[in-house]
């Protein structure tokens, strides 16, 4: 069991099925995974391939249907594959009815009655061999391995020829998840391109359903050793990655098909997760440099990889262009002033802004009598205006990881992706909306100028200074991303197969969205007389 839905990890689960293959050679092995993925585990050993889904509304009645399947087949043993903490594969393999129900110690081992301590390495190509071990089922060769016949090699070969010339065929891969920031940019894409032919290189360029609209940047002016390819059906695009000698993708499903079909990959990465999802030496090259790789980082590796696997050839390592390696975060230096680090915090003009609400909301009468269409109609412009705030800091939250700038810490990659596509600080417009909304859920319309005055206070000092941050780290990137995206008012409406939550999400997302509501609540009671006399009662009494 794989219950997954990204092309990757179903690829990193394959590599389980030949050992067990060899261990129990006369046993009817079934595979249940993703179902966008049953045509990789073709011509692999195994009897039958469930398919899962997440599809409305299908997803209501399917997993008790396989559940049943599955019990039917009265398994001696079921294995969650995952190495990590997901709850799906244990619940589907611990109602199974196996006898044996194997996976590893987690919260939800609860339906398991074989748990196996947490493998040492993080990275997946190589937990899942210690997962094997622990089961005693020799591990030797458990790589991902895509099975082609020659009929799928020729079909693969003859779409690429279109790709005239001589010379070695590298292919290009231009997609990745930009949700969560793992697409590396078209122009650098180009650029690497354009280096490629000027050595004598063929180029194939492959985008996928979720890349489908790039094509047109891609489509060159002289069609000369260089063609656009899109192949929605996945073994043949596999077929054609096996044709190529070389393939260059980000962090994605194809560069693990790449390896699985025994295509030579540099793998590009934009975040230092490469340790968990970089592939080994033997079968990729990973380049990765904080704030992204570098055209010439990602050129270098390619000419030497070319040279590797063509050592008469003419590709030589290019002057000026050394390949990237992975790099450590130093320590950054505190920013140069004379003001105290607090005041470089997010937090610095929010906490004094809530000070002055609090105190207004404490002594001040309310402005409008209460049940009045006046009042009412402030009071829906305050709630919208909260609501607002709350969806965009939870949307916002599942993207950053904690990184302020009074921490000292280096951040290690610029987050382009969710909110960040379309403004660059949704954190402090998230802010602000929140100051608005409570401003006028208490009628506190004097802090409006207090409100205005914070808010030019953190643009000038703490934006400013963190984009000077962020421009020493990241350079021409970060120049990039601010000539694109506006810092504040977004140029065009988000989609809203935009708004999607990070998979590492934390549910401190909600903690800040519950304060706000619990602010403004508070602030809200507090404008009643009545209720600040009734509270001004009890503190004389613990007082007195």
């Amino acid at each position: 069991m794989r219950a997954n839905f990204r092309l990757g990890d179903s690829i990193l689960a394959s590599a389980a099925v030949e050992p067990f293959r060899r261990c129990f050679a006369h046993a009817k092995i079934d595979f249940v995974g993703w179902s966008a993925a049953r045509s990789l585990f073709e011509l692999l050993p195994i009897s039958r391939y469930y398919g899962i889904t997440r599809r409305f509304p299908q997803v209501c009645w399917h997993y008790l249907s396989l559940v049943r399947r599955l019990r039917r087949r009265r398994y001696d043993l079921a294995v969650d594959l995952s190495c990590s903490h997901s709850a799906l594969g244990s619940f589907i393999v611990g109602l199974s009815g196996a006898r044996w129900r194997a996976g590893l110690e987690k919260k939800s081992d609860r339906w398991l009655n074989v748990r196996l301590p947490r493998p040492k390495s993080r990275n997946k190509y190589r937990a899942l061999p210690e997962l094997l071990i622990k089961l005693d089922v020799p591990a030797e060769g458990a790589v991902p391995r895509l099975h082609l016949s020659a009929a799928e090699r020729e079909v693969g070969r003859k779409k690429l020829s279109a790709v005239a010339g001589d010379g070695p065929l590298v292919g290009v891969f231009v997609g990745g998840r930009l949700s969560v920031g793992k697409r590396w940019p078209a122009e650098r894409f180009r650029e690497v391109i354009a280096g490629l032919r000027s050595r004598g290189a063929r180029v194939a360029i492959f985008a996928g359903p979720e890349e489908k609209r790039l094509l047109d940047e891609f489509q060159p002016s002289d069609k000369a050793r260089v063609a656009v390819f899109y192949e929605p059906v996945l073994r043949r695009f596999a077929a054609m990655l096996a044709g190529c000698d070389l393939l260059i993708a980000s962090d994605s499903g194809p560069m693990h098909l790449a390896c699985a079909v025994g295509t030579r990959t540099v793998a590009l990465f934009q975040k230092p997760n490469f340790t968990r999802w970089g592939p080994p030496p033997d079968l990729a090259r990973i380049v990765y440099e904080p704030g992204g790789p570098t055209v010439g980082g990602v050129l270098a590796a390619c000419v030497e990889e070319l040279s590797r696997l063509f050592p008469d050839g003419v590709f030589e390592p290019v002057d000026g262009e050394v390949a990237a390696v992975p790099a450590v975060g130093a320590n950054i230096p505190a920013p140069a002033s004379r003001l105290p680090i607090l005041v470089y915090s997010p937090a610095f003009a929010q906490a004094i802004f809530l000070i002055a609400m609090a105190l207004y909301a404490w002594y001040a009468p309310p402005s409008f009598v209460e049940e009045t269409w006046l009042d009412t109609f402030v009071d829906a412009f305050g709630v919208l205006n909260l609501l607002a705030c709350v969806l965009l800091r939870v949307w916002t939250l599942s993207y950053v990881e904690k990184c302020p700038l009074w921490s000292q810490r280096k951040p290690e990659r610029l987050i382009t992706g969710g909110p960040y596509a379309y403004i660059r600080h949704p954190v402090y417009v998230g802010n602000f909306l929140a100051s608005v909304g409570l401003i006028f859920l208490t009628d506190a319309y004097v802090l409006l100028p207090v409100l205005f005055g914070l808010a030019m206070f953190q643009h000038r000092v703490v934006v400013g200074t963190e984009e000077r941050l962020l421009q020493s780290i990241f350079g021409r990137v970060f120049t990039d991303y601010r000539g694109s995206v506006p810092a504040y008012v977004p140029s065009g409406i988000p989609r809203l197969t935009d708004f999607s939550l990070q998979r590492d999400f934390q549910l401190r997302a909600f903690a800040h969205a519950w304060g706000i509501v619990f602010a403004a609540s508070l602030f809200e009671w507090l404008e009643s007389p009545a209720n600040r006399e009734w509270v001004r009662s009890i503190v004389h009494r613990l007082v007195g």
